[in-house]
């Protein structure tokens, strides 16, 4: 069976799914971002959640070493953030749109 790569994106992309910007700092202390739909719960006791990330994405060494990241889940509010930082070479997060978290992910502004 021969598989379409397009097709099959564009079929997987109408399965409804939520939508989050993991989020780390960089080895130069730059907050990036990437958006996701991989976020699932594994499990609430211990509290583990899982997300995938292509191993040839160009932020692939960033989200597979970060000491801290966080997993932002958006609103539908939002979706301009989701569709930015799902670019390629956008993945630097702007000023306004995060503040530092707990352990210093950055935490994408609710507004």
């Amino acid at each position: 069976m021969t598989l379409d790569p397009r097709q099959l994106r564009n079929s997987l992309g109408n399965f409804t799914t939520g939508v989050c910007l993991v989020t780390a700092v960089d080895g130069a202390g730059e907050a990036q971002a990437i958006t996701a739909n991989s976020f699932s719960s594994v499990s609430l006791d211990p509290p583990l959640v899982l997300w995938s990330l292509q191993n040839n994405s160009e932020v692939f060494d960033l989200f597979a070493t970060p000491r801290h990241y966080a997993i932002n889940v958006l609103t539908a509010t939002q979706e301009a953030l989701s569709v930015r930082y799902s670019q390629p070479g956008g993945h630097r997060l702007a000023p306004e749109h995060f503040s530092p978290g707990e352990n210093g992910a950055p935490r994408v502004r609710s507004r």
